[in-house]
């Protein structure tokens, strides 16, 4: 897994030095900035897996929304994402794009503190950090900061390989010069800061969050810190300077930290279960049945089914449901479960339910979409897929599963062109140029012809990274 990550790292960073290989001496305009943050955003979707469950996505943007409704102007629209990734880091890359990896996430005790970090990145986006340190440096263009960018994504575990990404292509002095200086930390930590308090969270999150990520570093028995430490440094003066200013600020109304804290564990159960290496998700087997609570008692139930131990599994599902107290979360996963198993009857009664609880959620939707394609109800799972498709248009799951119904049902035409988008978004090129030639050749109509039209310039613009 590990040198799968370096080996695609070295290639986002040598492609993006290609992309932007012209000098730039003059600075970062907004215009250029926003080119360079779709570029980024575009090459990491396309080598990496991004967190697209709508539990995680939704409470992680949700907070954003909160912090984003008391940001001052600025020039970008602001996108949040998280990538499955271990290592403990969140990095603003150009024009408002910021990352989260699931590392750090699964390392936070309160929403405060996520939202503190969230707060940290958005302020290095508004008071224009990254184009303030091109400016500064007539050594720095656009291929000099290409790099350093995929040096961002490596956490601890890839073993110095971001910082070696982050000055391969150029002298250490020019990385020094791209690297948040800690005048910059601090005023991302003041704006960061103001922002939180802004937005109604509790005060002490900022500190404590950064005091989460230097205990993992002395726990981690490494001489490697978290990755956040190495893009974020002076983390133990900013620790003090942040509790002085914290004193100095009125707190806020106390935010609903219950019903927080129960979104943010439903959140880390998924990652930690679901979306982590099984060697993390494993952890727990080592929990004592007498100690599970309702949420890991699911987490467990999943963990089985990675492991295909069908039958515990199957014990520990129907557990979580005996204590759910009808939570559509509960029933989602115990449908997929007995999709996968091969139990259509049950797995679209759970489906269902889950769908009547939380019609916004559309992996249920899309699950139930398979039950009733596979039950034979074809018009009911294409209207079912294509509901999904309007909220996940990127989804190579969806756009497959969805194509290959339309198929087996005579539109060939249709069937190949969302052949195509799902192996685009696969970034699988001669798959994708494929099922495109299958469809031109059955393309007879103005609509057709429209729809061919529209998928090769989302489809221009994604080939130029491959």
């Amino acid at each position: 897994m590990i040198s799968f990550f370096k080996s695609s790292l070295l290639v986002i960073s040598l492609i993006l030095i290609v992309l932007f290989s012209s000098p730039s001496h003059a600075g970062l305009s907004v215009e250029e900035e926003k080119e360079l943050g779709q570029k980024f955003y575009i090459l990491l979707q396309s080598n990496y897996d991004f967190v697209k469950d709508p539990v995680v996505t939704q409470y992680v943007r949700n907070i954003a929304d909160r912090i984003k409704n008391v940001l001052p102007s600025h020039p970008f629209r602001i996108r949040i994402n998280v990538i499955k990734n271990n290592s403990i880091n969140a990095f603003a890359a150009p024009a408002g794009y910021v990352y989260l990896n699931t590392g750090l996430i699964l390392k936070m005790q309160s929403e405060s503190e996520l939202a503190a970090v969230i707060a940290h990145e958005f302020a290095h986006v508004t008071e224009r950090h990254l184009a303030q340190n091109v400016e500064r440096s007539k050594y720095i263009n656009i291929a000099t900061l290409a790099g350093v960018l995929a040096g961002a994504l490596v956490g601890a575990q890839t073993s110095g390989l971001g910082q070696a990404l982050a000055v391969g292509s150029m002298a250490g002095g020019k990385a020094a010069a791209l690297k948040y200086s800690r005048d910059q930390e601090q005023e991302a930590d003041r704006a960061g800061l103001w922002y939180l308090v802004k937005a109604n969270y509790d005060k002490t999150g900022m500190h404590h969050s950064l005091k989460r990520i230097k205990q993992e570093s002395l726990l981690s028995g490494t001489n490697s810190p978290p990755a956040y430490m190495l893009t974020h440094p002076g983390l133990g003066k900013r620790m003090n300077y942040l509790e002085s200013m914290e004193s100095q600020l009125q707190a806020p109304d106390k935010e609903n930290s219950q019903t927080n804290k129960s979104s943010l564990q439903r959140v880390q159960m998924l990652l930690k279960s679901k979306y982590s290496p099984l060697d993390i998700a494993n952890s727990y087997s080592k929990i004592n049945n007498k100690e599970l609570s309702c949420l890991d008692t699911l987490g467990k139930a999943i963990v089985l089914q990675r492991r295909n131990q069908i039958e515990e599994a199957k014990k520990y599902f129907q557990k979580s449901l005996e204590c759910s107290k009808k939570d559509f979360l509960y029933y989602r996963e115990a449908g997929i479960f007995y999709f996968k198993a091969g139990e259509f009857g049950k797995s679209y009664k759970f489906l269902k339910d889950a769908v009547e609880l939380n019609p916004r959620d559309k992996l249920a939707l899309f699950y139930k979409a398979k039950v009733l394609a596979a039950k034979g109800k074809d018009n009911k799972a294409a209207k079912d897929f294509r509901s999904v498709l309007k909220v996940m248009p990127e989804s190579a799951d969806v756009h497959y599963s969805l194509g290959r119904l339309l198929g087996q049902n005579g539109n060939k035409f249709d069937g190949f062109l969302h052949f195509a988008y799902a192996y685009m978004f696969l970034n699988k090129k001669e798959n994708t140029e494929y099922y495109f030639q299958k469809a031109e050749a059955l393309a007879k109509t103005a609509k057709q012809q429209s729809k061919l039209k529209k998928f090769e310039e989302k489809y221009k613009l994604r080939k130029k990274y491959w």
